[in-house]
Order: structure tokens, then sequence, then C-alpha cells
């Protein structure tokens, strides 16, 4: 069997890895041949999230990464942020080795929290970039630096949240490694084939790229001992 290398899939908030698998269908088609997507399931319960009704109604429950709980404390969303990244990593380190990071909407927050992660100690020795679809701001991590790894962002020109995804972008600051595709939509996959197509040349590309300049990294052994079970592949 050839080796096809594992991306990992983030979904949005109030969404789930069903709902996301079928988001991506298109993308996940264009890519079969050269990358295998797992889908990963959100660690908390949810309401629907944006866009998620009426057409995903039958496919609850529904998850995030973290909740929209205003009566949390500060400390205590610090902590829903803490363990939404220590699942993540968890959920790598057992499951891995991953080339990339997708993640739409909450996701791309998410995902833009683990290439912070890889950054500050790396705990794979994976080559990770990360690819954010209609990404909101900001990441799980207070007083965040920026993202030096490889970057790919997909905005949609209509988002409610395009604002985000544009401060998002602005804190990847290696230009020579981002990369940015713009479609006439809102907060939603691209449908079109031919920017489907786009976005998965683009993702061979920088996978193909983070290859070539691999830096060395350290293998976290130590982690929480928490195992995420919802896989889909």
């Amino acid at each position: 069997m050839v080796h096809r290398p594992r991306l990992l899939c983030l979904h949005g908030g109030g969404a789930s890895s069903q709902i996301m698998r079928i988001q991506f269908s298109k993308l996940e088609s264009a890519l079969r041949k050269t990358f295998q997507l797992v889908f990963l399931e959100g660690p908390l319960d949810s309401a629907p999230g944006p866009g998620v009704l009426p057409f995903f109604k039958d496919f609850g429950p529904y998850s995030c990464w973290v909740s929209d709980d205003r009566s949390l404390s500060p400390e205590e969303k610090r902590q829903e942020e803490t363990n939404a990244i220590a699942y993540i990593k968890t959920f790598m380190i057992q499951y891995g080795p991953f080339a990339g990071i997708l993640g739409f909407s909450q996701g791309a927050r998410a995902a833009a929290s683990i290439l912070l992660e890889q950054q500050r100690e790396a705990f794979t020795h994976d080559s990770l970039f990360g690819v954010f679809f209609c990404g909101t701001f900001p990441p799980f991590i207070p007083d965040a630096p920026d993202i030096s790894l490889p970057t790919i962002h997909v905005l949609g020109l209509t988002d409610p949240y395009l604002q985000e995804s544009e401060v998002l972008l602005e804190h990847c600051t290696q230009q020579s490694v981002r990369r940015v595709i713009k479609f006439n939509g809102g907060h939603h996959m691209p449908t079109s084939s031919d920017v489907t197509q786009q976005i998965a040349d683009v993702i061979s590309m920088t996978y193909r790229t983070s290859q070539r300049k691999r830096a060395s990294g350290i293998w976290k052994k130590k982690v929480v001992d928490s195992r995420p079970s919802a896989l889909e592949i």
C-alpha cells in the first residue's frame, strides 16, 4: 500500500467531524490520491454553530473546541483553551504522524494554536503546515507570537468573519511560506470545482516545500493522559 501523508481536520464550532467530512467531500476527493484526511471530533458539547442549520439539523450532536459560555471566568475560559490544545496534541502524538492541520472557522483557531505549540516546543517530529478555512481569531494561546510555519488561508469575500480571517493572516508573517486563496462566498467551504482544485494544488505544493525545508524536532514524550476517541478516516 502506498503511504499517504495524513492531514488532521478540525471542524468549526457547533459542527462535528461528520459534518466537516461532508463539507470537505470535494476537497477530500481532490486530495485522495496524495493525502489521507483524518477528522477529529471536538471535546465539548455545543449548540449548532453558524450555518449548520437547517441543512445539518439531523447530524447532531454538535461539538466545539471551546465554548461560547459567557458566564465562564477568564480562568475557566483559559482552562478550556488549554484543554483543547492538550486534547489535539495528544491525538496527534497517538495517531500521527500528520503532515498538516486543516481547520474551519473555530477549528482554524485550534489549528493555529497547534502550529504555535509546535513553534514553541516541538512536540512531534512532523513538519507541520496549516490550512485555515474562514478562520476566526484569536488562537487559544494568550499573547501568542506570530506564526512562522507554512500556512494557507482560504477567505470568503462575503464571510461575516472575514475581518478575523484577515487578522489571522496578518499574524502569519512569513510571506514566503504564506498562501492566500479568496473565493466569492460566505462562511462556508468553496463550492467551485476550480477553487477546490486550486486549494488541493496549493496544499500539495506546500507539503512538498515543507518537506524540503524540514527542520529537526524533539518528540515530546510526556503528554496528558487523555485519549481522544472520535476518529474518522
